[in-house]
């Protein structure tokens, strides 16, 4: 568990490349899906402005750990974590204001109320809705790394493409632990 608290840490080198590679100093990153804050931490190291929310009041203590204690949960500001819904956050992030988005969705493996889903139309459902709330928010050259399972993937690049979103490349995150030997896709006991 990240600091003991959270079951899905990403690592803060891949993180540090997508924002080296695709912005510059005082540039916006944006995470619709805090988490425990590593793209926000990260960002805050490379001299980036962030955003970032969390649905999950429980996590604040976690994110505060590594952004430091001063972050304010009720102003709309940059380099701030905000407690709210993905949706109810991106319609009040004005349209093309982002440099780069950094997001760390649910995968629909059911690690946690947050990441269960009844069915699979569902959780593509719910993630084609977000990437719709964001993408106007996104500046003509901004970027955009989505992280899944390679089978979420497909669809999430399939519905990008008819989106008119350039692909560019896949970041490959070599997570053994995730597969061990379960007979299904993929092992939620990581």
């Amino acid at each position: 568990l990240a600091f003991g608290e959270h079951s899905a840490i990403m690592p803060e080198e891949i993180i540090r490349r997508c924002v080296r590679l695709f912005t510059f100093v005082e540039d916006v990153v944006l995470d619709p899906f805090a988490g425990s804050g590593t793209t926000l931490k990260v960002a805050k190291e490379l001299e980036r402005n962030f955003v970032g929310y969390e649905i999950s009041k429980s996590y604040e203590d976690i994110i505060k750990l590594k952004l430091g204690p001063k972050l304010f949960w009720f102003m709309l500001k940059i380099n701030q974590i905000y407690n709210l819904d993905c949706f109810d956050f991106l319609s009040k992030i004005d349209d093309d204001s982002i440099n780069l988005a950094v997001i760390d969705p649910p995968y629909n493996m059911s690690k946690a109320d947050w990441d269960t889903f009844k069915s699979h139309k569902d959780f593509l459902d719910f993630t084609y809705k977000w990437i719709d709330a964001l993408l106007p928010k996104l500046k003509q050259n901004g970027s955009l790394y989505i992280f899944n399972t390679p089978f979420n993937s497909a669809y999430i690049l399939q519905y990008l493409v008819s989106k008119n979103m350039v692909f560019q490349n896949w970041i490959t995150w070599d997570k053994r632990d995730g597969l061990g030997t379960s007979k299904r896709k993929y092992s939620n006991g990581q």
